[in-house]
């Protein structure tokens, strides 16, 4: 993105943003913004699809499309434009495809009226189409190392367990007080406690005693 911006934002655009959508292609949110203010980023960091047919055309889009902003609903149009950079008056959206998944949205916004040619939308489609797949390259990497974090925290748990077993197994047979004990010791070093305390019910004051304690 900053190489496709180090000169010149792309045939003179004003201003550039790039949305995701979410899993259920409900929501839109905001994850690159250029030439536009810190407060229009925060107003539409996060939209709803269901706001209004611009935004419906983000998800189904399947090629750059030029919108006239002057053709859209009064309501919608005070919206896009209730920013402090001021109005504008076209807007380019280009789909952000993976394969045949439509995962975002980048758009351009003119101050005036813009026609595109076709060369610098077949252009712009497919400097899209790298954008959306280091996208897509970086949403499964976080998925791997969520997956990869899980699962040292499943095998610290089992080591954990292990330890715990060897411990108890330990301890000579018929002896429940060094069991418990044993017990406590290990559990309060596996989750660095700084104290274990087990209760069991007694059956004769109906109460719960303290049997065991580590730390």
């Amino acid at each position: 993105i900053q190489v496709f911006l180090a000169e010149k934002q792309f045939e003179g655009c004003d201003g550039l943003v790039i949305y995701l959508l979410d899993s259920n292609a409900r929501t839109a949110e905001l994850t690159f913004h250029q030439g536009i203010s810190d407060v229009s980023a925060t107003l539409f960091s996060r939209i709803s699809l269901a706001l209004g047919p611009l935004l419906h055309q983000i998800a189904a889009s399947t090629a750059p499309m030029t919108i006239d902003l002057a053709d859209l609903p009064h309501s919608l149009r005070s919206q896009i434009n209730s920013v402090p950079e001021g109005p504008s008056r076209t807007m380019v959206l280009v789909p952000l495809k993976v394969r045949s998944n439509v995962i975002g949205a980048m758009s351009l916004s003119y101050h005036e009226a813009r026609t595109l040619p076709q060369s610098s939308l077949d252009l712009l489609q497919v400097m899209a189409s790298h954008f959306a797949a280091a996208l897509e390259s970086q949403r499964l990497l976080q998925s791997l190392r969520a997956v990869l974090s899980d699962t040292q925290r499943r095998l610290h748990d089992l080591e954990a367990i292990n330890r715990l077993e060897q411990r108890i197994f330990g301890v000579p047979f018929g002896n429940p007080e060094s069991v418990s004990t044993a017990a406590c010791e290990e559990l309060c070093t596996s989750l660095g406690a700084r104290s274990v305390l087990l209760f069991l019910h007694d059956e004769a004051s109906g109460t719960l005693r303290c049997r065991a304690a580590a730390g």
